[in-house]
């Protein structure tokens, strides 16, 4: 990592990239383009009805298009809405979308901390993000011009942010209950030019150039815009960096006064490093503590207590990063962790803090994408819109990264004194690195590519009736189709005949590749787990099957992890949706309705082992054995409708009350299965929002929204007990007694097969109900302030409820067949065995549905002050922020012989202060204006490490939160 850059170097560096400027101005006039038309007075602009008209007062948004897909007045809307407005973000700096939602109400972060597991963060994928979110406690999801798009979201490109919590069948038919952040990309404008330029420098080399040019290249008719980014960064730990290119270019003609017609492209890279959250496990404490032993014998009884364990009699092959050497460490020895803790805590930072990456710099995520969109927006008279649209969105990503092994990766002593002679594998050699630290880990080189088409019509019809009111209908057709393909395989090896190394399975773990790093001692820069992008030898190694040893030359190769892991899947979407908006009373009462209704084809590709005599194998360009999309597709076809009903009535130009209720659907998740087999159905998402509305001067300078919610999200399959391919606690004790009652004569195989089930996933729901209050005022012209408070009461149900009625069933099945005798596997006859499966589902129950990584209250409050239009100070603008999480929940200590046995644990609160000043001024003889603003993140360092679960006793962290340390950013903004 490079020596940080100080603050002061920074500013020159800005102003050097500003002077230049300033100097050629001096010396000859400037050349300006020429000047768009303005619309005079008299002209009448035709608006919209399907865009925001900017509305916005500082901090405070005027008007929305997410509670009826109609621009209206944010005061008429009883859906919950939250607007960033273009101040605002400029003010936090903001450039991305997880920027922007630590400001946000209720909402954080999603780091899989919300299920029992915590373990698999979705940075790690091909298909994954960093920027996950929970939206009242549940799974949030985000959509650009209102269509899925898997490109990393950057502000360079958006005019408008808006947050709308809880389901809403108006938007999204398929989507998570929790909310929907909707980004609106940036248009041409045919009324004015204009031209904007901005570097952005900041902590740990941060380098960020932009460019929005808008000209009207025939004024009042057509228009081009250019927006860019160029953008890299390193991170606050060691390894991590973020580089993106990115560009799109804008078209819009109104060739008719009624006509307007819209074009718009956007290509980019994006590379960053894959991470894992925290640092590595302890594994060396124990074997540290009794007197670092150096053996190659292990007797359990003995080694055990002085931090040793054996690798186990499989074979496993290692490469060692330190001299390129691959050896069969079969039955060779490993330190050990904290005894019943072990490989479940964390290492202090002592022995390796936080800000290092422990994946290293072979861990890398890149991604290629494409977005194109076309429109046609026709006037028909003064009463009817009517809008034609197609887009498009698609990327390629690749991603190197970690693959764990027990949900961890440790930082681990090697104790062994001899290693295999690479040079004769049935022979030994002294170990060169007995002693030393290491990291190691396998690795998984996966892909993933995503394209996605959507064709809207779309209709708006409005009228004013007079004493009957002001009514507005909107009309969407919409069909789409989404494309997805996973390649995720695994780092394995081959004979010569391109068969598996050792199991003829591909993906078994002794077919697996380890790469092992040594590292050197308190230079954290070596604590990784290896380097991927090291090339591995082809070399003889021994390999043990039974009592039998053979030599083999070892050469590398990949295969696919699974066989959901190298799919296809494809979706196709056909939506009707009608939405009303409705004035009474002189607009005193103002109703929403809205009726949608998804006709939706999932097809999941099935995929099979390739043969050993399939051409593919035979030639050597497959493995035998390895999974493979047929081409065939298994399809299921549902057909959601949803809904929502809402109610704004203004008692007085003050005072005002709303009402909402909504539901929605989410996909289901193709790669999981629930009893007895089966995919899982489609989530479910309702709730409703009620309230009060307060314009204290009626005039909108003092606003506050105050919300309860409640909101469900039922039938997700989040918990995958034995991963995606594995059994579980349920499917083995079926397998147990079945077994027992086929080896006793009571039934045959054929009745075995009938009643044997196999599946990964059990179902849960998760509620959430609480409080959100929004404030926003601008008491003068110089000061606008936003204040956020929310408070969450969120809990799961219903864990494992499709159950019944199919182990009901099974109960008296069993118990009818029952021999009376002990199932030899388990100890416990058929009876005793169905109550202990009862007793674990009980058990699982209570871990389960805790309220994991909940934080009850978030708070956050802005504020911006503008120094007085005239005077020295003019120009000048301070602000700041405070951001505030309540402590999280843990877990529940389940130990029935503790003392803390009930208790519920939590964690710390998480909190950070923010500061920014600026100055404007103009600068005329290139006839702009120049800002020049400075923001300071967490400016007191605060909450850097805080913990999301802890070890099995309590005794230490098992996963933290890191939060970014304090960080300054400079940027220079030139607006022509």
């Amino acid at each position: 990592m490079k020596t940080q850059t100080c603050l002061p170097a920074a500013v020159l560096a800005v102003l050097g990239f500003s002077l230049p400027f300033a100097s050629r101005a001096q010396t000859a006039p400037a050349v300006t383009a020429p000047a768009a038309t303005s619309p005079s007075k008299d002209e009448t602009i035709v608006l919209s009805p399907f865009e925001v008209v900017p509305d916005d007062i500082g901090y405070q948004a005027g008007n929305t298009t997410s509670g009826s897909r109609l621009n209206t007045s944010l005061k008429d809307t009883p859906a919950s809405i939250s607007v960033f407005t273009p101040e605002f973000l400029s003010d936090i700096a903001a450039n991305n979308i997880s920027e922007m939602l630590a400001y946000a109400t209720n909402v954080e972060p999603e780091f899989e901390d919300s299920n029992q597991g915590y373990n698999n963060p979705t940075a790690r994928s091909a298909d994954g993000t960093t920027s996950d979110f929970r939206v009242r406690g549940i799974q949030g999801s985000f959509a650009v011009d209102l269509m899925e798009s898997t490109a990393p979201q950057d502000n360079y490109n958006v005019e408008r942010v808006e947050v709308s919590s809880g389901p809403n069948s108006v938007l999204f038919g398929l989507g998570s209950a929790g909310g929907l952040v909707t980004l609106t990309t940036k248009r041409a404008n045919v009324y004015r030019n204009k031209y904007t330029a901005k570097i952005q420098l900041g902590e740990w080399w941060m380098k960020r150039y932009e460019a929005d040019l808008n000209y009207a290249l025939i004024p009042k008719k057509l228009a081009l815009r250019v927006v860019g980014v160029d953008s890299s960064r390193e991170g606050w730990r060691h390894w991590d960096f973020e580089d993106f290119r990115r560009g799109a270019a804008a078209l819009t003609a109104k060739p008719f006064t009624n006509t307007t017609v819209r074009g718009a492209i956007e290509r980019g890279t994006f590379q960053r490093h894959a991470t894992w959250p925290w640092n590595a496990a302890d594994q060396i404490s124990i074997w540290r503590a009794g007197g670092r032993p150096i053996q190659d014998t292990f007797v359990a009884a003995t080694d055990t207590p002085k931090g040793l364990a054996s690798l186990g009699a499989n074979n496993r092959i290692t490469m060692s990063e330190a001299n390129n050497t691959l050896y069969n460490l079969r039955n060779k020895l490993q330190s050990a962790g904290l005894g019943t803790n072990q490989a479940q805590t964390l290492l202090s930072e002592n022995d390796l803090p936080m800000a290092y990456s422990i994946n290293g710099p072979g861990s890398r995520f890149g991604q290629s994408f494409r977005n194109y969109q076309a429109a046609i927006e026709q006037r028909l008279g003064k009463d009817l819109t009517v809008e034609l649209a197609f887009l498009h969105a698609d990327s390629r990503a690749t991603v190197t990264s970690w693959a764990t092994q027990g949900n961890t990766i440790s930082l681990k002593a090697d104790p062994n004194l001899t290693l295999p002679d690479p040079r004769d594998p049935t022979k030994t050699i002294p170990n060169p690195n007995a002693g030393r630290y290491y990291i190691e880990g396998t690795w998984q080189p996966d892909a993933a590519t995503f394209k996605n088409d959507v064709g809207r019509a779309m209709g708006a019809f409005q009228h004013d009736f007079g004493k009957w009111g002001l009514h507005r209908l909107t009309g969407l057709f919409e069909t789409g189709k989404t494309y997805r393909e996973k390649r995720d395989r695994v780092e394995m090896l081959v004979d010569d005949n391109n068969a598996p190394l050792v199991n003829a399975t591909p993906e078994n773990a002794q077919n697996q590749l380890w790469r092992r790093h040594y590292v050197t001692l308190n230079d954290f820069t070596t604590y990784y787990q290896g380097n991927p992008a090291l090339p591995v030898p082809t070399q003889q190694v021994a390999i043990t099957t039974g009592n039998t040893t053979t030599i083999k030359n070892a050469h590398y190769a990949t295969t696919p992890t699974s066989a959901a892991a190298n799919n296809d899947a494809s979706k196709q979407t056909d939506t009707l949706m009608l939405a009303m908006q409705n004035f009474w009373w002189n607009k005193r009462l103002v109703t929403t309705f809205g009726y949608r209704r998804d006709q939706i084809v999932f097809k999941d590709g099935i995929t099979e082992r390739l043969a050993a005599n399939d051409s593919r194998v035979t030639s050597k360009q497959r493995i035998s054995g390895e999974w493979e999309p047929t081409g065939r597709f298994n399809r299921y076809a549902y057909s959601p409708t949803t809904h929502t009903e809402g109610a704004v009535f203004h008692f007085t130009e003050r005072y005002s009350v709303f009402y909402n209720r909504s539901t929605n659907v989410g996909p289901p998740r193709f790669d999981r299965t629930i009893l007895p087999g089966v995919p899982p159905p489609p989530t479910d998402g309702n709730g409703r929002d009620y309230g009060v509305m307060i314009d204290f001067t009626k005039d909108g300078r003092y606003y506050l929204r105050a919300t309860h919610y409640e909101t469900n999200f039922l039938h997700d399959t989040p918990i995958i007990p034995g991963g995606v391919g594995g059994g579980n606690f349920f499917t083995t004790a079926v397998a147990n007694i079945l077994g027992h009652l086929q080896n006793t004569g009571r039934i045959t195989q054929a009745e075995n097969d009938a009643h044997t089930t196999f599946f990964t996933s059990f179902m849960v729901d998760v509620v959430s109900s609480g409080e959100e209050l929004e404030f926003v005022a601008n008491p003068t012209r110089q000061l606008t302030l936003r204040l956020s408070y929310s408070h969450t009461q969120r809990g799961r149900a219903n864990y494992f409820g499709e159950r019944d009625p199919w182990l009901t069933n099974f109960e008296a099945y069993a118990k009818s067949k029952d021999p009376g005798t002990v199932i030899p596997a388990t100890g416990r006859t058929v009876a005793e065995e169905l109550a202990f499966l009862h007793e674990q589902i009980q058990d699982n129950d209570d871990i389960q549905v805790q309220s994991y990584g909940t934080r009850p209250h978030k708070g956050n409050l802005t504020g911006r002050y503008s120094f007085s239009s005239e005077g020295r100070l003019k120009g000048l603008f301070v602000g700041g922020a405070y951001r505030y999480q309540s402590h999280n929940y843990t877990q529940l200590d389940l130990r029935e012989t503790a003392a803390t046995f009930g208790r519920k644990f939590y964690g710390q609160a998480i909190q950070a202060f923010d500061f920014f000043s600026g100055y404007s001024l103009r600068v005329p003889w290139i006839k702009s204006r120049a800002t020049i603003q400075l923001n300071v993140k967490n400016a007191f360092n605060q909450s850097r490490v805080t913990v999301g679960r802890y070890n099995t006793d309590f005794s230490g962290y098992k996963r933290v939160y890191l939060q970014e340390p304090r960080s300054w950013r400079l940027t220079t903004t030139l607006d022509f």
